[in-house]
């Protein structure tokens, strides 16, 4: 292993040991230092390495092991799993779908050997939150149309999307309705003549609330990414408003930048 840890400077991080050790592990099998499949140090090399017990170390690699990264066989030691955490394109728009491909984001996502399915929570109507409101200009009071989704990575929770819609646009339409839709929103806001043009995506690190700690089946002090979307049509109309909380230890953000001559 490289990149000594400097275990003086650990007196100055307010974490438990065994999670700046779990932290540390966790940023080598991100870097890929550790890939999949790589046995682990041995709870004896990680003792002299952090300068810590043996029950430091095995609750070090039991937060790992709960976090997904690696998994322990009996007699046998410790491995880095094959559960990566995706990389999502930050400059990926969401295009409209097709009948041969009505779901584009799984394509996506089984091109990496992972399975991704959605499952409806619910559909209401309710007061928005107030950067919605402030995406769409309503004035105090005005309701829209909440879809909530969970998206799941091989059968594990790894997001949650909030989609908001205008109730002058969306009711009576499939938006409204309690079933996922073949080909997505934007088709149907297609059919009712908004076509969706450019987006704006704001992304922040936070740690979840207790509904998304919850839904995700999130690990300790894992914070999740929130990508707040706003689509708008080619004239600027917002037509979609849209909330994705994503469980960090499940996705990892990819940015595709033009080189100079492309800008």
């Amino acid at each position: 292993m490289t990149n000594e840890p400097d275990n003086k400077a650990a007196a100055n991080d307010v974490r438990d040991r065994q999670r700046q050790i779990a932290a540390d592990i966790r940023r080598q099998i991100l870097t890929g230092e550790f890939k999949p499949g790589d046995k682990v140090p041995s709870t004896a090399q990680l003792c002299e390495r952090y300068g810590v017990s043996n029950l430091t170390t095995q609750r070090a690699l039991a937060i790992l092991k709960k976090q997904g990264f690696v998994r322990g066989e009996s007699g046998v030691g410790v491995f880095v799993t094959a559960n990566q955490p995706i990389a999502v394109e930050a400059n990926h728009y969401p295009g409209q779908a097709s009948d041969a491909n009505p779901y584009p984001w799984i394509s996506e996502i089984a091109s990496h050997g992972r399975r991704k399915t959605s499952r409806l929570l619910s559909v209401d109507e309710v007061t928005p939150p107030v950067a919605v409101a402030a995406a769409y200009d309503l004035e105090p009071d005005t309701r829209v149309i909440r879809r909530r989704l969970l998206l799941l990575l091989d059968d594990a929770p790894a997001e949650l999307v909030t989609n908001y819609y205008r109730t002058d646009l969306a009711r009576g339409t499939p938006l409204t309705e309690h079933r996922l839709i073949r080909g997505g929103s934007l088709r149907v806001l297609a059919e009712l003549g908004k076509h969706a043009g450019p987006a704006v995506d704001d992304v922040e690190a936070t740690m979840p609330t207790i509904d998304e700690f919850i839904a995700l089946q999130m690990p300790d002090d894992m914070p999740v990414l929130r990508q707040f979307r706003t689509v708008y049509t080619t004239d600027g109309e917002p037509i979609e408003v849209t909330e994705m909380i994503k469980a960090a230890h499940r996705h990892k953000a990819r940015y595709l930048l033009p080189g100079p001559d492309e800008a």
